[in-house]
């Protein structure tokens, strides 16, 4: 009935940053933890995520929230994801977001798909891919647009994979059949498919201060926090895309490369 990202059903232009195209969308989210229910748009090569306060979205329908660009014309990874800097990049912040490879050539070199997650305070969770980091925002509809909380880095300013080496608090998206995705389980904890660490982490919500821990718990697909060896066994995973958690606390995993793991 209704199209996002163009004119209409029969328009397939690229190139364009407006408040009403999309340069491949690469997830949505409806939150239905608010009424009425919103809907989040992953607009991966505008490096950007699209919130509507409601569900009646109608064709030319401009955004309510925009996360990770100033405005709706600009589009580039951590605002500018030139590839003539390489390798000296644009360090990302709280206010940006890099879901396009910031030193490819083309805008259509790379398909990323991004697993969004809200948590009971309406709080959206945002796997930074090529940033190799997860932002929490604290109500963006009700609060602003810029990232409150950081996993898989020391800091916002920070983006390298793995900072530090492979542990219990880094991440590693990039390079990896780019999906990347995030969930929060039933008891409020942070899950995130770790791609190119061929991990699952959880990171425990402390139910009393009911703060998320920076450093992760849990560790699936791995024998310890700093091994990332890809598998095809029973405790083995090999870039883990998306998850999701029931609220009995079974765990359900997409592996890449070998289906669905539970």
């Amino acid at each position: 009935d209704v199209v996002l990202g163009k004119l209409d059903f029969t328009q397939n232009s690229f190139g364009k940053t407006t408040a009403t195209d999309l340069e491949i969308g690469g997830g949505i989210l409806v939150d239905t933890t608010t009424t009425p229910n919103r809907v989040y748009v992953v607009d991966t090569n505008h490096s950007r995520i699209l919130g509507f306060a409601d569900t009646n979205i109608y064709l030319g329908r401009v955004p309510d929230v925009l996360i990770g660009q100033p405005s709706f014309d600009r589009g580039a990874a951590n605002l500018d994801g030139t590839a003539q800097r390489y390798p000296e990049l644009i360090a990302p912040t709280s206010a940006t977001l890099a879901l396009m490879n910031p030193i490819q050539i083309s805008t259509e070199e790379t398909v990323v798909m991004v697993q969004l997650a809200v948590d009971e305070d309406h709080a959206l969770y945002v796997c930074d891919v090529f940033n190799d980091r997860v932002l929490k925002y604290e109500d963006p509809f009700a609060t602003d647009s810029v990232a409150d909380e950081v996993w898989g880095q020391p800091d916002f300013n920070s983006r390298e994979a793995n900072n530090g080496g492979r542990s219990a608090s880094s991440l590693d998206f990039r390079y990896a059949p780019v999906c990347a995705g995030a969930t929060i389980g039933p008891d409020g904890s942070l899950w995130v498919a770790d791609s190119m660490n061929d991990r699952v982490l959880r990171f425990l919500k402390d139910p009393g201060s009911g703060v998320i821990a920076k450093t992760a718990d849990l560790v699936l697909g791995q024998s310890d926090f700093t091994s990332g060896a890809p598998g095809s066994g029973m405790d083995e995973l090999t870039n883990p895309a998306g998850l999701a958690v029931s609220s009995a606390g079974t765990v359900y995993v997409t592996d890449m490369h070998f289906g669905v793991s539970t």
